[in-house]
């Protein structure tokens, strides 16, 4: 939940280089949007320089007459790590712990790099949470531009799942698609549950409508057929609505049309309606105006909530380390319990594929055999391979450097245009099934001016068993 004052408050829909500012003020004893307007990033400024940019959008705010010192901030997908995972019932301790452990072992980097938040289980029922995190250097440097600018943040959010959350409450099973100019954003609920978040390319001017097929496209096999995603909802900041539900009544699946009153979005008396594009400011700015519970907020983690009863130091301690034993012995026991099943299962396997595994060994003994005979090339060389195949082909990500010990140790560093890409190769490294000990030794800003990211990680070569 926000809390905020009674006074107005300034929704900020950030992206890659502009800002969507809605101001909601209370008007008759009820809020309204009084104020939209676009901040464009002024040349050669950007996130990293959280000085002048936030200098720079003070100057715009109070150029455009915003008041509000209040400020919800959302983020676009592609900023975010986000993941789905099934947890039985737990108190809100053992899910948090339960959460914390899931999402080191999904996003491949550092928990203490990441601002971590999730969304749904937290009453104790149990079900589909959806965790999310974004780098904590990015959200630093929102803190930053704000404060600089003269607001206090009272929440930063990812922007498509705040729009989500109340389109949800009139179809609770939905996919709500958010078409920007050269991308999109997807968001899928489930029982009235955010469950998952995408970034997606798309075409844009001459290629939209090709680009807008693509993606209507993507969705439907990735959910298995338009029967398996609920219902479809289109937001287009242009308001062209028209072309989505052409092309989903071409490939056999309604569209229908976010709307400002779907959204809860309300102007002042005499004030022409919100513009489409200003939609996403808009809710940002009622959410925080009407204290409504955003679906994940990582100002005010989850995972950050601490009892407030007041206990003795020694107290508090014990029962920490009571709680972690129990949740360590009831994980322990669930997995023991799901490997003794899984054990089961495989020697069922393991005897019915008898006949197989005898033929198979006779056909490595052959190969083997012959490999002795044809297979001389340096072991280095396998090493170049499956980092090779482990990097995308699209150019995204490049090394600069590369050392390969005598023991097989690999040392590589290099740039990409996008952190994600780095972090995409290194889950293709480990997931490549013929190294061991994979480390991200740093992933930084590569700086001099430049928008590309520089990152260094070893692992040791194995070779493919």
């Amino acid at each position: 939940m926000i809390g905020l004052r009674q006074g107005p408050v300034l929704g900020l829909a950030i992206e890659a280089r502009r800002i969507i500012a809605a101001q909601a003020n209370l008007k008759a004893h009820k809020w309204a949007v009084t104020r939209t307007a676009e901040f464009i990033f002024p040349d050669g400024i950007g996130f990293e320089d959280a000085e002048r940019l936030g200098k720079a959008l003070r100057e715009f705010l109070k150029e455009n007459g915003f008041e509000a010192r209040d400020a919800v901030a959302g983020i676009p997908a592609n900023w975010v790590f986000s993941t789905g995972k099934h947890f039985p019932p737990a108190s809100h301790t053992a899910l948090a712990g339960m959460v914390r452990v899931e999402a080191e072992r999904r996003f491949a980097a550092e928990l203490d790099q990441l601002a971590l938040d999730y969304a749904n289980g937290a009453n104790g029922s149990g079900g589909m949470v959806f965790i999310t995190a974004m780098p904590r250097r990015k959200l630093d440097q929102v803190e930053a531009m704000l404060a600089v600018a003269g607001l206090k943040c009272r929440a930063v959010t990812v922007t498509g799942t705040a729009l989500a959350a109340r389109v949800a409450k009139g179809a609770p099973s939905m996919t709500m698609l958010m078409l920007r100019s050269g991308y999109a954003e997807s968001v899928t609920a489930a029982d009235g549950r955010i469950i998952d978040v995408k970034h997606i390319a798309s075409g844009s001017g001459a290629g939209r409508a090709d680009g807008l097929r693509a993606v209507l496209l993507r969705l439907l096999a990735t959910a298995g057929g338009a029967d398996d995603w609920g219902a479809l909802f289109v937001w287009d900041e242009t308001g062209a609505h028209g072309e989505a539900a052409d092309i989903g009544a071409e490939l056999g699946s309604p569209v229908r049309q976010v709307t400002a009153d779907q959204l809860g979005i309300e102007s002042a008396a005499g004030e022409t309606g919100v513009a489409s594009a200003h939609y996403v400011a808009a809710v940002l700015a009622f959410c925080g105006a009407r204290r409504e519970a955003l679906p994940v907020d990582f100002l005010h983690s989850r995972l950050a909530r601490r009892n407030k009863r007041p206990v003795g130091r020694k107290i508090g301690w014990g029962v920490a380390v009571a709680g972690a034993l129990v949740l360590a012995l009831l994980m322990m026991l669930s997995q023991w319990r799901q490997e003794e099943r899984d054990l089961q299962a495989l020697e069922g396997q393991l005897s019915a594929m008898s006949g197989d595994i005898k033929a198979a060994r006779s056909v490595v003994d052959t190969v083997t055999l012959a490999r002795g005979w044809t297979d001389a090339r340096p072991r280095f060389l396998e090493a170049l391979l499956a980092l090779t195949q482990a990097f995308p082909a699209d150019g995204a990500i490049y090394v600069t450097n590369l050392a390969v010990r005598q023991d097989m140790r690999v040392l590589i560093s290099g740039k990409s245009s996008d952190e994600r890409k780095v972090l995409e190769a290194l889950d293709g490294i480990r997931s490549s099934g013929a190294v061991d000990a994979v480390k991200l030794l740093y992933l930084r800003e590569a700086g001099g001016g430049s928008r590309e990211v520089a990152f260094s990680m070893t692992f040791d070569f194995t070779g493919r068993e």
